[in-house]
């Protein structure tokens, strides 16, 4: 089972964050101190103390965790202890953590250009957000992080092409196809952004907040 997590770094203080770091692997924070932006380091920490704390409900921690990559960046625990994917943007940070491969992803709701649509969607997409009227905005996050969601649970992220894959909403909710398959899209909403997981196993209905 897919368990989402979630953490709102916006009222993260510097001292917090701090004593959070010295928590973490050694990996985690030297990412995190190459951030000259506040809110980008934040991130990165809030995502430390997510996967923290899944690791803690196996009786382990990120302190001591090692990390294996894939061939294009992809991060998993080296000794296997479950498979996970972050993601953040805004403020949020989210993990998905289940027993196979994960692919999430999140983004605030905001206005966005024609030419960003036109670069993202495929013409059947584009039609469809072209009915939605007020809620045009947040259909186009809905379909964003299916996509964004199916890069990274292949693994290759970014380097698949946006229109390669298509994802239409229907009134029975999302489905992503790409490359000729079906893959699943299990979706959730929190404080004003959407997010997606690209997963085979099923997704826990809710998805937890942790507060710091």
């Amino acid at each position: 089972m897919i368990r989402i997590s979630c953490l709102d770094v916006a009222t993260l203080s510097e001292e917090r964050c701090a004593e959070i770091l010295n928590l973490l692997s050694e990996e985690r924070r030297r990412r995190a101190e190459r951030y000259l932006n506040g809110n980008d380091r934040a991130l990165c920490i809030g995502a430390g103390y997510l996967l923290d704390c899944a690791l803690k409900e196996r009786g382990k921690s990120e302190r001591d965790a090692c990390y294996r990559f894939g061939a294009h960046g992809k991060p998993y625990l080296a000794d296997g202890t479950f498979c996970f994917n972050l993601s953040h943007s805004g403020t949020l940070a989210v993990l998905a953590v289940g027993e196979s491969e994960i692919g999430i992803d999140v983004e605030k709701v905001r206005p966005v250009s024609e030419s960003l649509e036109k670069r993202v969607c495929s013409e059947r997409e584009q039609a469809y957000l072209a009915k939605c009227g007020a809620g045009r905005e947040e259909e186009f996050f809905r379909i964003w992080t299916a996509k964004e969601s199916v890069m990274k649970y292949d693994g290759r992220g970014l380097l698949l092409p946006f229109r390669e894959i298509e994802a239409i909403p229907t009134a029975r909710g999302l489905t992503a196809r790409f490359g000729g398959a079906e893959l699943g899209i299990k979706e959730f909403a929190v404080r004003g952004f959407r997010g997606s997981v690209c997963a085979e196993e099923d997704c826990a209905e809710t998805v937890q907040e942790l507060c710091l």
